[in-house]
C-alpha cells in the first residue's frame, strides 16, 4: 500500500515539474485504456490458473442471478408501495 501512495505522489510531483510540457489528455487516456486492458488480461490469466476459483464460478453465477433478481423485485415493490410525484396516466 505504501508503494501505491508513493507512486501517486511521484506522479503528482512529475506532473508539477513538467508543467505545460505534460502529455496531452488524449495521450494519457489512451495509455490508461491500454493499461486497463493489460490488467484485465493478467487477471484473466490468474483466474484461469486458479483451479479452485474456476470450480466455484457456477456458484458465483447463481448468487449473481439471485442478487440481481432480488434487486429488481425489491425496486418494483418499493415503487408500487411508495409512489412519488404525480401519478402518470398512460394512454
Amino acid at each position: 500500500m505504501l508503494w501505491l501512495i508513493a507512486a501517486f505522489i511521484g506522479g503528482i510531483s512529475f506532473g508539477k515539474i513538467l508543467g505545460k510540457k505534460a502529455p496531452s489528455e488524449k495521450r494519457i487516456t489512451q495509455s490508461q485504456t491500454v493499461l486497463l486492458i493489460v490488467i484485465f488480461i493478467l487477471m484473466g490469466i490468474d483466474i484461469g490458473a486458479n483451479e479452485s476459483f474456476r470450480a466455484q464460478i457456477p456458484l458465483f453465477g447463481w448468487n449473481a442471478f439471485v442478487l440481481g433478481t432480488s434487486a429488481v423485485i425489491g425496486s418494483v415493490a418499493f415503487v408500487a408501495l411508495f409512489p412519488f410525484g404525480k401519478k402518470r396516466q398512460f394512454e
